[in-house]
């Protein structure tokens, strides 16, 4: 499964209604606990396919009730999305958007290196100390000096590359002069990077893993469902002729669909960060108008998702800094430094440890 700290999903925790359900099918209770936690349970297997079902195959996370918090969350969501516009509520977010003046400024050029700094500190980190043996057969991470703390330290660092990645999706989505173009790079790259991603995250798995790239990929083509419906069925100030709650309605069932169905597609492909990166990307968009608000509710999604993604702090505080300038920087390095990197890292510990 994917590792806790590489984005692919919540750690699992006790819910009642599976152990009841273990103890109707007859399931002694310590395999029911590996189940939950571990989902090794090898000797229990119609318990086991129980709680996969109701985990992996039937639904994002939990079918009966994480789903239901999900679809109030994002009503509530697209509720307010729609009531800034005919509220005094804007107004209000506005004001407090104008705190950032006290904020030092930082470019996009800047902010991107970052993420690749601690991007490659967080695959480092995680492909030595958490894949790699020693000659005794032990990870590095037990067998070093301290491998424990430098592997938490490494991976608290990597928190920051992800958040940042996100935002300047959503900065390119709409400042990019050609969006098909912009999603043919994504896809190009995104295939490129699989090799490379599969083997240096999952080796030793024939299960398929999708990169980043890819949940970067479904993140984008999510908005621009749900922006070009925005065009199409809700009212703006320049045409009030579909001012109506037909409108409204129409706009609510096509966005709801695109954020299940690709929220679904990046459970089913196993992306890095899962659905988690979709909504993500999702709630930068709606919110992109009230910085300090997107930055909050992003980052208080994300650790809901991934508690460790808590340690993602740093980098939403730095990108409320944005001061939307773009700074010197080269738009295809950021392409192809991802898939080289990993690369790069798989040979050399190919190398040294055999992998």
């Amino acid at each position: 499964s994917t590792p806790p700290c590489q984005g692919g999903g919540r750690e699992f925790e006790p819910r009642l209604s599976l152990f009841l359900m273990a103890d109707t099918f007859g399931c002694p209770p310590f395999l029911c606990i590996d189940a939950l936690f571990y989902k090794l349970c090898i000797d229990a297997l119609f318990c086991k396919l129980c709680i996969d079902a109701l985990f992996c195959k039937l639904c994002i996370d939990t079918f009966f009730c994480e789903l239901c918090i999900h679809t109030l969350f994002f009503g509530l969501l697209f509720f307010f999305f729609l009531s800034m516009r005919y509220s005094e509520m804007e107004l209000l977010l506005k004001r407090l958007d104008r705190m950032r003046i006290y904020l030092p400024p930082i470019n996009e050029g800047r902010l991107k290196m970052l993420a690749v700094f601690t991007m490659l500190i967080d695959h480092v980190t995680y492909s030595f100390l958490e894949k790699a043996y020693d000659a005794n057969g032990q990870l590095l991470s037990f067998s070093l000096e301290n491998g424990r703390m430098l592997d938490h330290i490494g991976r608290m660092i990597g928190r920051q590359a992800f958040p940042i990645f996100c935002f300047f999706l959503v900065v390119g989505f709409r400042k990019t002069h050609s969006r098909a173009g912009y999603l043919a790079r994504l896809l190009i790259f995104s295939a490129l990077s699989q090799f490379p991603f599969q083997k240096c995250i999952f080796p030793g798995t024939d299960v398929f893993h999708a990169s980043v790239m890819v949940t970067l990929t479904l993140g984008m083509l999510l908005i621009w469902v749900i922006d070009s419906a925005d065009k199409a069925f809700l009212p703006h100030e320049e045409d009030r002729s579909r001012d109506n709650p037909f409108g409204i309605l129409i706009f609510l069932a096509v966005s709801a669909g695109a954020v299940f169905g690709f929220c679904r597609l990046a459970v089913f492909l196993h992306s890095d960060y899962s659905y988690g990166g979709v909504i993500l990307i999702l709630l930068m968009y709606l919110l992109r108008k009230y910085r300090i608000l997107s930055l909050f509710i992003s980052w208080m999604w994300l650790s809901w998702y991934n508690r460790f993604e808590m340690y993602a702090a740093p980098a939403f505080f730095l990108l409320a800094c944005y001061n939307g300038k773009r700074g010197r920087q080269n738009k295809y390095f950021y392409y192809v430094f991802y898939p080289a990197h990993l690369l790069l890292i798989w040979l050399v510990r190919r190398h040294f440890f055999g992998m």
